[in-house]
């Protein structure tokens, strides 16, 4: 009886799932106001044929199809520009008792540097605030505009939908090969992905040079209604997996994998909006822009692993990986024009005016005196604002674009080992992970350079004891030295950190599951740099953390 033996008979298994989920966020900028919903619809097909009464040969097929639609809607909402007098002298607009004065007694005293003199900082309510600010500057109306309210002014409404078409056929073999246990997975999955970038957006029609005083004020004039957009992208991959291993002796294995895999782009990054500075004065016209042509991440990977496992419960491994990582999404800036957005101090206009300043003796490098004369040579008040006319050059725009443009590989090695002490139940583990490959970082370089962040050694040894209702482990966690990213293009690291954790836990009843565990025992701390050691930005003080729970089971 195929049963009794733990096998199943031949046969077919389909399954058919069909699911419908979204998730919602908010972001909170200072006027501006932005809400994001993702929709995910999703309907799997899945099937398996398996050969219950053969151990050698072809054990089972795996075969399925999936239609996959993730929507994501962002809407963003602009109160407009705030009269300059709230930038200073704005103190009386605050109500003393929205604030709280907070002890800052034991803040990062672990770190050198720590002043005990300054013992405390003023909290406050942030809608408090924007409550003394909308009844100072914007005649009460909400500064955080609402979503569902239709007479909030949207800057842009904007719907990324991504559809994707997958099907996938893997196949199962046991044999024998030269008398050694050989176990074979092999696959292949193909996904078609179509994506469709609509936006509905409120162009900006204009450049304005708002005054010539020290700070020299620009602005833009935007239009009164949304104008449509709609562009598009696609792309297709054939993901091929093939998985081996060899017992070819007893107690070792030796397994190989093959396998492609792609990571997608982040929605955000490919919604078709084109979004200027709302302040667009010399050297700071700066822009961003989605890219709906965007490519996946596509990863080639492989690994090679020995095996040995020398005593119940005890093994050691050793392993090798490399990972070659194409299309990596990297935001570059690019300068070019949009639309008809012209530059009203570089015209004829400001030629002729520049002229005038110097047959006068005057600097036409002075831009208070060039902004005076524009106006004097159009018969307009000194201190009028000066738009940008069709004659004037058009403004070059730094956009930051998410472009595909890098190529990265990996490589390195996993070790670990368990060793059970006969039947205790005492034991301990241990495992590390070294990592190299493209991830050197030029500390000097000033100006963008790919990195690959988040990269670095670690290892872990976890002592344990594990009896029939009573277990626990304490574990030293080691992570190396780590790039971050970069912030201001300036790389950015996380300082060698490591800690040590605890468990214990105790099976009061076949349902219930009491147990205390402790995070960074020790309180060891974090610290983040830029650059060199000695470029502070960051501290992080985690402290230890305890808790205490139960779980039970109701069966």
């Amino acid at each position: 009886d195929a049963g009794e033996c733990g096998k199943a008979p031949r046969g077919l298994a389909v399954e058919v799932a069909v699911h419908e989920a979204a998730v919602g966020r908010q972001r909170v900028q200072a006027h501006h106001r932005g809400h994001g919903v993702a929709v995910l619809r999703q309907g799997q097909l899945a099937g398996e044929w398996f050969n219950g009464d053969s151990d050698e040969g072809l054990t089972s097929i795996q075969f399925g199809v999936a239609n996959t639609e993730m929507e994501y809607r962002t809407q963003e909402y602009d109160s407009g520009q705030i009269a300059a007098g709230w930038y200073g002298g704005n103190q009386d607009v605050y109500d003393d008792d929205i604030f709280t004065r907070v002890s800052t007694e034991g803040l990062i005293d672990e770190f050198s540097g720590y002043n005990r003199n300054h013992t405390f900082y003023h909290d406050y309510e942030v809608s408090a605030v924007l409550a003394n600010f909308e009844a100072a500057y914007t005649d009460g109306k909400p500064l955080a505009a609402s979503a569902d309210d239709p007479d909030d002014r949207k800057n842009f409404d904007h719907l990324v939908d991504e559809k994707t078409i997958a099907a996938y056929l893997q196949a199962n073999v046991d044999g024998m090969f030269n008398d050694m246990p050989v176990s074979i997975v092999g696959g292949i999955r193909y996904e078609d992905t179509e994506i469709e970038s609509f936006t509905q957006q409120i162009p900006v029609n204009e450049v304005i040079w708002v005054a010539a005083d020290i700070t020299s004020e620009w602005s833009v004039r935007k239009g009164e209604n949304q104008v449509p957009f709609t562009a598009e992208g696609d792309y297709s991959v054939w993901l091929p997996n093939l998985d081996v291993s060899l017992e070819f002796r007893e107690d070792w294995i030796t397994r190989f994998s093959y396998s492609k895999s792609i990571t997608r782009p982040n929605l955000t990054n490919m919604r078709a909006t084109v979004t200027t500075s709302d302040r667009p004065k010399p050297g700071q016209r700066d822009a961003n822009s989605g890219n709906p042509d965007l490519l996946p991440f596509t990863s080639d990977n492989l690994d090679l692993t020995l095996e040995w496992y020398y005593a119940p419960g005890s093994y050691a491994s050793i392993g090798f990986y490399r990972k070659q990582v194409e299309n990596f999404i990297v935001t570059q800036q690019v300068d070019q024009t949009i639309g008809n957005l012209r530059d009203p101090a570089a015209g004829p206009r400001a030629i002729q005016a520049a002229a005038d300043i110097e047959a006068a003796g005057g600097d036409p490098n002075d831009l208070a005196l060039l902004f005076r004369q524009i106006n004097l040579n159009q018969g307009a008040a000194i201190d009028a604002q000066i738009v940008q006319q069709d004659d004037d050059p058009l403004v070059n725009w730094r956009v930051n674009l998410p472009s595909n443009l890098e190529t990265g590989t990996l490589f390195g090695w996993e070790l670990a080992i368990q060793h059970l002490f006969g039947d205790s139940g005492f034991g301990i583990s241990a495992n590390a992970t070294i990592v190299n490959g493209d991830i050197n970082v030029d500390n000097s370089a000033i100006g963008f350079q790919f990195v690959l962040a988040g990269l670095s050694d670690s290892a872990n040894v976890v002592g344990f004891y594990e009896g029939e209702r009573f277990s626990a482990r304490v574990a030293y966690n080691w992570r190396d030295e780590f790039l971050n990213g970069t912030r201001n293009n300036s790389p950015h690291y996380t300082e060698e950190f490591a800690q040590w954790d605890a468990r214990m836990s105790f099976l009061v009843s076949d349902n219930l599951d009491v147990f205390v565990e402790a995070i960074n025992i020790t309180n060891e701390s974090q610290r983040i740099f830029n650059r060199y050691p000695n470029q502070f930005t960051d501290a992080n003080q985690f402290k230890a953390r305890y808790a205490v729970g139960a779980r039970y089971t109701f069966r």
